[in-house]
């Protein structure tokens, strides 16, 4: 997904007067649910009629001013699609995020995993070997006769 460069000329994480009005509390709730979850993105407003929308550079700079960044941002980076110049420059634009009445450390939500990629070969469920040996079966089948 693309990155934008700079907060749009209505962003609503602007902090020099020109932001959309959001509803009560929903400018937090976008935060918070960023923090909770770096894979997530938020998508600027100006690129929803777009085929191609893109992140938000707003929602980046926030979070880059309380420490956090999120993955697609990392990878716009390393991609080059944008600079670190860019994050900087985003982020004399936006609010501070100390204003916001927010839980700047929310606990992370939990994401199912898939535990064989962390498993040896043949540990899948973290148990016995998901394919029983050719021994073991042919032990199991005397005993049940």
């Amino acid at each position: 997904m693309p990155i934008t460069k700079r907060p749009c000329a209505n962003c609503p994480f602007r902090c020099d007067g020109a932001a959309i009005e959001l509803h009560p509390g929903r400018l937090e709730g976008i935060v918070e649910d960023l923090l909770r979850d770096d894979m997530r993105s938020f998508i600027c407003h100006a690129t929803l009629p777009l085929k191609d929308r893109m992140q938000c550079a707003g929602a980046v700079a926030v979070l880059n001013k309380m420490g956090r960044i999120p993955v697609i941002a990392r990878l716009g980076l390393l991609m080059g699609v944008i600079t670190q110049a860019d994050v900087v420059a985003s982020m004399a634009l936006v609010i501070d995020p100390a204003t916001l009445n927010i839980d700047h450390n929310p606990r992370p939500r939990r994401r199912a995993r898939a535990r064989t990629a962390l498993l040896p070969p043949g540990r899948e469920g973290g148990g016995a070997p998901a394919v029983a040996s050719r021994s073991s079966r042919a032990t199991k089948n005397r005993s049940t006769r």
